[in-house]
């Protein structure tokens, strides 16, 4: 079954969208903004069925169908530019790795689209690998649980409903006004360029933190214990990480807020993340509680202007920034729950293939579940060495563990 193209639609890019889509332009990494999902289904399958209902899982999210359009010069969102099929394909089991490898970052292309494409490898009887590729531009990572779960409601029988277009979330009317305000509130800390180590913006590399590397039993149990949410934890120990291991005991820190406000757009396939900037501190010394509490409070006024346009916060920070940074934020952390997929009759397991893209100097990536994280280190060779990338790994988890099991904020 070949889906139908939805109605053509066109929306602009957002804020975010855009500054996406001019990083691509001028990036020699052509492959840095490609994402994806993998699934291996191991049981009982009719894969025609399967594929039509996978299909209609991507035609009711119109994000998945959409293609970048430059009219005068103005990219903007064409929303029902191409029809997206399942590509069904045979590998044999000693193909499978490189298969995925190569596949996923195969595909979605700013130059007319398509922005998605979907895969299922059959392999052997009773083992399937269902593979999902898109341009960030058209999904961020809230988004893959939403077609998740419209994929599963639709395995069990459920009529599809049609998910509107995204559309750029109203940026607030007073957005000069907060935008200034918080560049005010984080503007003590001096933006400041981390070291050059290598002229030119250096290579992308990646550190993966293993499962078994990141197990933290109890840490959801530990988190609330200490009076913090796990993404506090997790921020805590991160900042003490960078400040130990970077020497940084002030900066700031860039995270990744969902960005939908919008009512809504909890339910809809699109990009609406943002950048929030906290003013991080990793001196050391400090008192276990005192550092939670205050990266909580950091954490909680920051997300409170999540609707505030990142671009417009870095403008007035960069302004009189001598010498300007190559990226900013360059410390970055990003952090969500995982994405399982639960069909009825079926194991599923997430298949993880990480690929060297730094969108920023360093970058954390990570998913929390109650007992542990998992994640990468995104980095480039013009601000760590790899020696260094790996203390800073090995340092952020030494402090997640030692934060969850020590309880510290408890009195």
């Amino acid at each position: 079954m070949r889906p139908e193209a939805t109605e053509r639609r066109t929306a602009p890019l957002s804020p975010a969208q855009l500054a996406i889509w001019m990083h691509e332009q001028v990036s020699a990494e052509p492959t840095l903004y490609i994402e994806h999902a993998c699934y291996e289904i191991l049981g009982p399958l009719d894969e025609d069925a399967f594929a039509a209902t996978v299909e209609q899982a991507i035609a009711a999210h119109p994000a998945f169908t959409a293609a970048v359009r430059v009219r005068d010069r103005v990219p903007e969102m064409v929303f029902g530019a191409h029809a997206v099929p399942v590509e069904r394909w045979t590998v044999g089991a000693d193909e499978l790795d490189g298969t995925v490898e190569r596949e996923s970052l195969t595909g979605p292309s700013l130059a007319g689209g398509p922005m998605s494409r979907c895969l299922l490898l059959s392999v052997a009887p009773g083992r399937r690998v269902l593979l999902l590729v898109w341009h960030h531009l058209v999904a961020d990572g809230a988004s893959l649980r939403v077609f998740l779960r419209t994929l599963e409601a639709l395995r069990s029988g459920a009529a599809p409903t049609g998910a509107p277009a995204p559309v750029t979330p109203p940026a607030p009317a007073d957005t000069t006004a907060r935008a200034r305000a918080v560049a005010e509130r984080v503007g003590a800390l001096p933006v400041r360029a981390l070291p050059a180590l290598e002229d030119g913006p250096g290579r992308s590399r990646r550190l993966v933190l293993t499962e078994d590397a990141g197990a933290v039993p109890g840490l959801a149990r530990a988190a609330t214990a200490a009076r913090v949410t796990v993404p506090m934890l997790l921020t805590g120990a991160y900042q003490r990480a960078v400040g130990e291991v970077l020497g940084l005991e002030e900066f700031l820190l860039g995270c990744v807020a969902a960005g939908r406000w919008t009512p809504g757009s909890e339910n809809v396939v699109g990009c609406f993340v943002n950048t929030i900037l906290l003013r991080a501190d990793g001196r050391p010394g400090r008192p276990d509680r005192e550092l939670l509490r205050t990266s909580g409070r950091e954490l909680t006024t920051a997300l409170a202007d999540q609707d505030v346009p990142f671009g417009a916060v870095a403008g007035h920070l960069l302004r009189e920034a001598r010498p300007r940074p190559r990226y900013f934020p360059q410390i970055y952390l990003s952090m969500d729950g995982p994405h399982p997929l639960d069909l009825p009759g079926l194991d599923c397991r997430r298949v993880r293939v990480h690929h060297p893209q730094a969108k920023f100097e360093v970058a954390l990536i990570v998913e929390f579940d109650p007992d542990g994280v998992q994640g990468v280190l995104q980095y480039r060779t013009s601000a760590l060495t790899d020696s260094t990338a790996r203390h800073l790994l090995d340092a952020f988890t030494a402090h997640v563990r030692r934060l969850a099991g020590g309880h510290p904020a408890r009195s």
